[in-house]
């Protein structure tokens, strides 16, 4: 069968002719309606009913000699639930007994790019026309794909019969399979098909509508086949179907366009996706996830079936086992899932869209994750200068067969053959295995290491290494301690929307930085801005700012753009580009992170990446972080960030738990899988048309306290809050000239303060290089959560109360090993100016609501473990 084959995003694809028809035959037929008695039986042989009553599609050429024609003929019926398509083609003409349906339901072969990339399409949609194609032999072997995505396959059903002088097929397409509703117009979905679509057949050598003349015609360029898909398109009329039933708008984890995800490790494989209902009814649906096979891209099935599919709810407090999509004017539900695939290699995930009363196929969409890999590697830190060894700690998933080891080879950036260090090690009993190099020798570039399994040798997976020449003010993230600023750790504490105060109001960048706020997210102004305040409040204060970079004055005006690729393309990575480049060379040493995007959703993926990349090759010594506000978009986010910022709100006092910050960036340190973790938390009051909300306040002392050592208790390594000036409620200058609300909360600013002092002073534990076997035995509320720290021959127990009811008499003691208790000569509770009493290597204390205790814990001499 002819295989078809495409390259890249743009390479691949010439753009060709529009909708003009001139230079061909305008061709149209009618499409024949059946009901359930009359549809045919798709068997391969055309003695159907349906068929003798059905118009044709006759005239087929030749593609090569037009003079010459085909006595083949094509037909299409219907139902409202499937199209079906019959060939009859006789066997003594010349060609390959194969036939092909090329389907347009959008006419989208008219649009002014006809096949070719359209820039003026969204840069979260495919950037091609939605024409499938369907191939069938004479063997009943089967193809089919979309325009742009060889991958493309959902599902239908064929069968073929060869007679004794021609030889035929018959098609049936559900029209869940057509439901390819992926662009907006207007804030509303494409409104879909009418009863015309495009249409064009190939049998064998032979074609329905023939190509333009070749002076005029544009194809697609594929150098292995020169055709692919026809440029030409006639039309099949009274296709009476209505498309609303399938309106829905899949927006999955897609990071070129065209529906990829990866690279995933095997075992629970993350799926990213909102569903949207454009249906214009409150539906009840499910998703199910099924293993396809198609096109050699996988054997047998990577996983049963996964029915009944609903994505967990964002917030802890929601039920319901099954979506439940209401009608608003763009109305969603989204979430996250894992799928259970162990083999490594490139997989095909169908979702379907199940109405959950009557159990019928709404719409199908094809997901391709490339590759699923058996296992990953995270280096010790993003980035080399100084470091003389470089650690690759791998990760091999449990349920696959492992081997007993794994070959690691250090090479040439690309150029796996010239290999320069090679190392060898044994998986432990957690799955896990870690190997060294020596950096010493290594001048500075772009690294790979190719990891290898002992019995998956076919399947490597390549981790970069980065080796820069040393740099004042370079910033590297570690695999467990956050931060490092010129090879010192650094925990940020800091506020978003302050730059206008830092900036412009006397002594009060002094006030923040003296307090222990030693960042900020700078925001708001023009890159030269950037580089000046960056500059000024480093060298006068030590407060190293994070840049925004889709904040900057000249890339601001884009956030009510187009999102078409061309605006991507052409206008938002070049100036973001010269921005970066700007500031990394005027104030380099003044940053600490480049902030790509403030809460993008599932539609941003190709913004986010390309801003990550520019980042990578404009100014490799500075991450990037991403701010994320829903918990289900984490997983998505791993590959094109550095930094996850999550910023979850509950919304006080009582719109939401307030441990959900906590527990929501646990799950955003176990997403990230070793890159640092930043809260975000909840300084701000409401606001909805310039009045607060009603019902709504600020938090309080207590809670800004707990959530913060909550977050820190769950791992994050860094801690910022929106915001210091969001209408506002908790700062106010003097001499700022704008107008001050009513509901005015200078508490809060001093709440805040008071922590970055905290803050700071814990900043050395928090950050510690040591690690830890001791842990903590309680005896009490289950309520009480933890983390011990070994910082400098103490202990430090951080423990809060994650509930609003007191918890009183907790016992506390020091696990050194699974049966001793670790001898305790005092415990002092660090910024309460108290001791507790210690008994038996233990102690007892009470904690308030959402109360946070914070234990110095000091053991005899010779006590103490290395």
């Amino acid at each position: 069968m002819r295989r078809v084959v495409t390259r890249g995003l743009w390479s691949a694809v010439l753009v060709l002719a529009s909708s003009s028809v001139m230079g061909y035959e305008t061709k149209s037929f009618q499409a024949y309606r059946v009901n359930p008695q009359t549809r045919p039986n798709v068997d391969g042989n055309l003695d159907d009913d349906c068929w003798n009553s059905a118009p044709a599609a006759t005239g087929f050429s030749a593609m090569s000699d037009r003079s010459v024609s085909s006595k083949a003929r094509a037909h299409i019926a219907y139902d409202d639930d499937h199209i079906y398509v019959a060939f009859w083609c006789p066997r003594n003409e010349p060609g390959k007994r194969t036939v092909e349906l090329f389907l347009d339901p959008f006419l989208e072969h008219r649009r002014e790019a006809g096949l070719g990339p359209d820039l003026d399409k969204r840069f979260y949609t495919n950037v091609h026309p939605r024409i499938f194609r369907f191939e069938v032999s004479a063997g009943n072997e089967q193809e089919s794909d979309v325009v742009g995505m060889p991958w493309y396959t959902v599902p239908w059903t064929s069968a073929s019969q060869v007679g004794a002088n021609y030889w035929s097929a018959e098609l049936s397409i559900p029209v869940a399979s057509l439901a390819y509703f992926e662009s907006l117009i207007n804030g509303k979905a494409n409104s879909g098909w009418t009863d015309e679509w495009g249409v064009n057949f190939i049998a064998g050598d032979f074609i329905w509508v023939p190509f333009v003349d070749h002076d005029n015609q544009k194809l697609p360029v594929v150098l292995e086949n020169p055709l692919v898909f026809p440029a030409t398109y006639g039309t099949v009329t009274d296709i009476d179907i209505d498309p609303t039933v399938h309106t829905w708008l899949f927006l999955l984890d897609a990071k070129s366009g065209d529906g990829r995800i990866g690279p995933r490790a095997a075992g629970d494989v993350p799926v990213v996706m909102s569903l949207n209902n454009f249906t214009g009814e409150e539906r009840r649906v499910k998703v199910i996830a099924r293993s396809m096979r198609v096109n050699g891209i996988s054997g047998d099935p990577a996983f049963k079936p996964q029915e009944g599919i609903s994505f967990p709810p964002i917030y802890a407090w929601e039920k319901g086992p099954v979506w439940k999509v209401p009608v608003t004017p763009i109305s969603w539900n989204h979430g996250s899932f894992s799928l259970p695939i162990t083999k490594p290699g490139r997989h095909l995930v169908l979702l379907t869209i199940v109405e959950a009363e009557s159990g019928k196929n709404l719409a199908h969409r094809p997901l391709l994750i490339d590759p699923v890999t058996v296992g990953d590697g995270i280096w010790d830190r993003s980035f080399y200068m100084k470091e003389p060894f470089a650690t690759l700690k791998l990760r091999c998933h449990p349920t696959v067969d492992h081997g007993e080891s794994v070959t690691c080879n250090l090479h040439a950036q690309g150029i796996p053959d010239q290999v320069i260090q090679r190392r060898s090690a044994k998986w432990d009993h957690t799955h896990k295995a870690h190997v060294r190099f020596d950096l010493r020798s290594l001048p500075p570039g772009d690294y790979d290491v190719t990891t290898t399994f002992s019995s998956h040798e076919g399947h490597p997976f390549v981790t970069r290494l980065r080796k820069l020449e040393h740099r004042n003010g370079a910033v590297q993230y570690t695999d467990s301690r956050g931060l490092l600023r010129d090879g010192k750790p650094f925990f940020p504490f800091g506020m978003y929307w302050a730059t206008h105060a830092i900036g412009e109001h006397e002594g009060f960048a002094e006030e923040y930085s003296s307090a222990g706020l030693n960042s900020f997210m700078l925001e708001f102004i023009d890159v030269q801005g950037y580089v000046d305040l960056a500059t000024e409040v480093r060298r006068e204060n030590g407060i190293i700012p994070i840049a925004e970079l889709s904040n900057v004055a000249e890339l601001r005006v884009f956030y009510a753009g187009d999102y078409s690729w061309r605006e991507l393309l052409q206008d938002r990575l070049p100036i973001a580009r010269q921005a970066v480049r700007k500031v990394a060379r005027e104030a380099g040493d003044s940053i600490l992170a480049w902030n790509t995007r403030d809460e993008p959703n599932e539609n941003m993926y190709n913004m986010v990446k390309g801003f990550r990349e520019i980042v990578d090759e404009e100014d490799p010594y500075h991450p990037t972080l991403t701010t994320i506000y829903t918990p289900h978009l984490f997983p998505a986010y791993v590959h094109d960030t550095d930094i996850m910022a999550a910023d979850i709100y509950p919304s006080f006092p009582d719109k939401g738990p307030v441990d959900h910050p906590g527990k929501m960036m646990g799950k955003a340190v176990k997403d990230m899988r070793g890159k640092p973790v930043f809260a975000v938390l909840q300084a701000f009051h409401p606001f909805a048309r310039g009045k607060n909300r009603e019902g709504y306040r600020l938090p309080n002392r207590q809670e800004l306290r707990f959530m913060t050592f909550h977050c820190i208790v769950r791992g994050v390594t860094g801690v910022f809050f929106f915001a210091l000036e969001h209408h506002s409620q908790i700062f106010k200058c003097p001499d700022d000239p704008r107008p001050q609300t009513d509901d005015y909360h200078p508490e809060v600013w001093e709440a805040l303060k008071e922590l970055a002092g905290d803050v700071r002073t814990l900043a050395p534990v928090l950050l510690s290089e040591r690690t830890t076997s001791a842990r903590p035995e309680i005896t009490g509320p289950e309520t009480i959560e933890t983390r011990v720290y070994d910082h400098e021959g103490l202990h430090y127990l951080l423990a809060v109360n994650t509930e609003k009811e007191p918890a009183r008499q907790v016992r506390f003691s020091i696990k050194q090993t699974i049966k001793a208790t670790m001898k305790t000569k005092a415990v002092k509770v660090l910024f309460e100016d108290r001791k507790v009493v210690v008994e038996d290597n233990s102690w007892i204390d009470d904690f308030d609501g959402l109360g946070v205790h914070i234990y110095e814990i000091t053991t005899p001499k010779g006590y103490y473990s290395r």
